[in-house]
């Protein structure tokens, strides 16, 4: 008896050509990935919605030529010309080419980074009918890449200052011990050129306590933060903080200003943050003009503690902003450039971060940022 044949069954969910493509589009434009697709002659005949996100819209793109689109391809970077890479080495040869870390001026900067794959479009008989080239953002990477070596290097600088610092200190105590003994015996010895050796002996003293300064702001700021908190207003902590800088205002003739608002308390390590608004508002005292001011404004924000310190000062460069906070860096003759790195460091203890604001001849803005709601380190 013969087998009857049975008829094969057509797929579910199968698709015409015209509905196929349909798909795929929509494949494409939900890719959170930037995708545009060139034709053998290299017009752009793809350009998916995350490369409007990046590029602009799709109606100054498709149908010009890639070099219209992305001027800068014209141009080598590391070693790489995107021009002859697109045209000739994908097109026209049908080769697969990957550069990492490529920049390319997008909407809203001029040099993002990239990491840029290029494919040969192929016909279903393997001819190289074009490209497909995708563009994943890697911003946000190289940013973390960047504070994660940070992170590193201030680890190890740490580590090696907390040692050196100790190493130095015991023979500058001695120093500073015996040089202290031998003021006490000039003055009681009639010498004629007495009053020029004491004062040689107290620029060694005034320098030995700059080492001093230094050595305990880096001890400060290498040595492991136990922090101690507690529930308190912030105002409380600016109020008690301005009693220590009364002295320095007078000198320099800055006054204070001081707008509280009303605030929740927060769970602080009194002492940490009393020493970040104390670095802060003395690096705006130091930095104002005689006769200048000082403006410190709390406020609640969602869910931060803002207090902003505006000082009259000379402002900071564009160049210098990204540096301010970095160990050792300063403007000031006797500065350490520890105080704003201290800073730092302790407000990131308490899940915080520091903005700057500040424009060349308009003084400076800092805002320490604080979590309302309760965090655990």
């Amino acid at each position: 008896m013969a087998q009857e044949q049975v008829e094969p069954r057509e797929e579910l969910g199968s698709f015409s050509h015209s509905e196929y493509i349909e798909q795929i589009e929509s494949v494409v434009e939900s890719i959170d990935l930037a995708i545009f697709a060139l034709n053998r002659r290299g017009n752009v005949i793809v350009w998916n919605a995350a490369m409007e996100r990046h590029f602009g819209g799709r109606e100054e793109a498709l149908g010009k030529h890639v070099l219209t689109v992305f001027p800068a391809f014209k141009t080598e970077q590391q070693g790489v010309n995107w021009e002859n890479v697109l045209l000739r080495n994908v097109i026209q040869e049908g080769r697969s080419i990957e550069v990492r870390r490529y920049s390319v001026r997008t909407r809203v900067s001029d040099q993002h980074p990239f990491d840029i794959k290029a494919f040969p479009l192929t016909s279903r008989s393997g001819e190289s009918n074009g490209a497909v080239v995708l563009l994943h953002d890697v911003k946000e990477q190289i940013e973390l890449e960047e504070q994660q070596l940070l992170n590193a290097r201030t680890t190890s600088l740490s580590n090696l200052g907390a040692s050196l610092a100790h190493e130095i200190r015991n023979p500058l105590n001695s120093m500073s011990l015996n040089v202290q003994l031998l003021r006490e015996r000039l003055g009681k010895e009639r010498e004629e050129n007495q009053e020029e050796l004491l004062k040689n002996v107290d620029v060694l003293l005034g320098e030995m306590g700059r080492l001093n300064l230094i050595i305990k702001d880096f001890l400060e700021f290498s040595r492991p933060s136990s922090m101690r908190n507690e529930l308190v207003n912030p105002n409380e902590i600016i109020d008690s903080m301005l009693e220590l800088l009364k002295e320095d205002a007078r000198r320099k003739d800055v006054e204070i200003i001081v707008d509280f608002g009303a605030l929740p308390e927060v769970l602080l390590d009194r002492n940490q943050i009393t020493q970040v608004f104390y670095n802060i508002a003395l690096n705006a005292i130091q930095a104002a003009e005689e006769g200048g001011h000082l403006e410190i404004v709390s406020r609640r924000r969602g869910d931060w503690v803002v207090v902003e310190f505006a000082d009259s000062g000379p402002g900071i460069p564009e160049g210098d902003l990204s540096r301010i906070f970095d160990l050792f860096y300063t403007t000031k003759e006797k500065g350490t450039g520890l105080g704003l790195a201290i800073a730092g460091k302790l407000v990131e203890n308490h899940h915080g971060h520091i903005g700057v604001d500040s424009r060349v001849g308009e003084g400076a803005t800092f805002s320490v940022f604080l979590p309302v709601k309760i965090m655990s380190k």
